[in-house]
């Protein structure tokens, strides 16, 4: 599910959906907390290169940072070298574009992964200076 907050970016909150359950699902948005940076945190950040803004740090997939982007890309860009390939949807430069092998090989790479710690350091994925956190909720009904 996509919510779009007026003025800001899509953000893309996730749910599990049973998608063998008959009936409807209801999803509820109780509130969106914004987080910034003072100025003072801001000018102390440029010496210190604590965490990084949406648009401090460069990424290749997202038009803007955030810490759980860069640790996607990161993941993204490792089960790539590990698989050969590419799955269509990145397409990136000096990678075939998965067969169905490969396809199979990003799939079950993707779902098995868990270095997202050692990514932290290795992709220098830092927190994120500021942000918005959605408060969010899902009910079903017969």
């Amino acid at each position: 599910m996509y919510v779009t907050v007026p003025g800001v970016v899509t953000h893309k909150v996730p749910f599990t959906v049973d998608s063998s359950y008959h009936g409807e699902h209801h999803f509820f948005v109780h509130g969106i907390h914004y987080v910034t940076a003072s100025e003072a945190f801001v000018e102390w950040n440029k010496k210190n290169n604590f965490c990084y803004g949406p648009q401090t740090k460069n990424l290749t997939y997202f038009a803007f940072y955030t810490q759980d982007n860069c640790l996607l890309e990161c993941r993204y860009n490792k089960i790539m070298e590990w698989c050969g390939c590419s799955p269509w949807y990145l397409r990136q430069e000096g990678h075939r574009i998965c067969g169905r092998k490969g396809n199979q090989c990003f799939k079950d790479a993707f779902e098995d992964y868990q270095d997202d710690l050692v990514d932290l350091t290795e992709c220098d994925c830092r927190s994120d200076c500021g942000g918005e956190h959605i408060f969010s909720s899902m009910s079903r009904s017969a």
